[in-house]
């Protein structure tokens, strides 16, 4: 009887297959790479994830000014109306007591006093870094939103945050309305007249003037930060391209300018 003994064909490797099978789906990847392919593609997409109530901050600053331009607008006339009746209880031989508002913007100066006043909460709300931003945000709109083509409220503004910041690193018992009213009848140069003088020195009158700022603060940046998220959106690609595209076309005017040309002039015959 004859036996023939057939040698058995050896395994396949892993990463190996016949022709027979050539056609066969490859097998999956290992779970650790499929695990780490999932992972890579969520770290991207994290990347540019933008929460739902993410706001930018040229976006909040323009919410913050125009929402205190409304509480203004409305507490302005009375605030007025209380500069004027104190010129006249003074007997004020000054012109001003009747329109004070004809010669000094008082109605920005008011503006600027309630902004700052808000304003000066952001640094112990957010980071330095947050703060520089939001402050320069504030200075780029500030004087466009009330409506000037000049740097008169904004001056004002960092003004008052100067003297602001200056009364918390003193820790004085004066409270922060008070040296706003103050830094705006200065302003208004009501120390350059004897009645100006007579009524700084009136405690009750600047009570008077710094009650709106006490009672209608709208305590915004305090609520802003408890329903939203200051975001900056990134630079794309297509913001650089734009300026470096601005930059080369400057480079090239400036490079092509002509020299004008000089009309020389006979110099004139001496005198002596």
């Amino acid at each position: 009887m004859n036996v023939t003994l057939t040698k058995k064909p050896a395994p396949l490797n892993p990463g190996q297959s016949t022709a027979a099978g050539a056609g066969k789906p490859k097998k999956p990847p290992f779970k650790v790479v499929i695990f780490f392919q999932q992972l890579w593609k969520r770290l991207l997409n994290w990347r540019g994830y933008v929460p739902p109530n993410a706001v930018t901050y040229e976006l909040a600053v323009k919410q913050f000014l125009g929402n205190v331009m409304g509480v203004t607008a409305r507490t302005y006339p009375n605030w007025l109306k209380v500069i004027e009746s104190g010129l006249t209880d003074y007997n004020s031989t000054d012109n001003r007591k009747v329109d004070i508002d004809a010669y000094y913007p008082v109605d920005d100066f008011y503006y600027a006093g309630f902004v700052a006043l808000e304003a000066a909460k952001i640094p112990g709300l957010y980071e330095s870094a947050d703060v520089d931003i939001l402050f320069s945000c504030i200075a780029d709109q500030l004087d466009k939103v009330a409506n000037r083509n000049d740097r008169i409220v904004s001056d004002l503004f960092f003004e008052i945050i100067a003297r602001l910041n200056l009364l918390q690193a003193e820790a004085s018992q004066k409270l922060p309305y008070d040296k706003v009213v103050k830094v705006i009848l200065k302003r208004l140069d009501f120390d350059k007249t004897e009645t100006g003088r007579m009524l700084l020195a009136d405690k009750g009158f600047r009570q008077m003037l710094a009650e709106p700022f006490a009672l209608y603060a709208p305590q915004w940046w305090e609520k802003f930060k408890l329903n939203f998220v200051l975001y900056q959106p990134p630079v794309t690609q297509a913001d650089d391209k734009e300026q470096e595209d601005l930059a080369n076309l400057i480079r090239t005017t400036e490079a092509n300018r002509k020299e004008p040309k000089r009309r020389w002039r006979k110099r004139a015959e001496s005198m002596f």
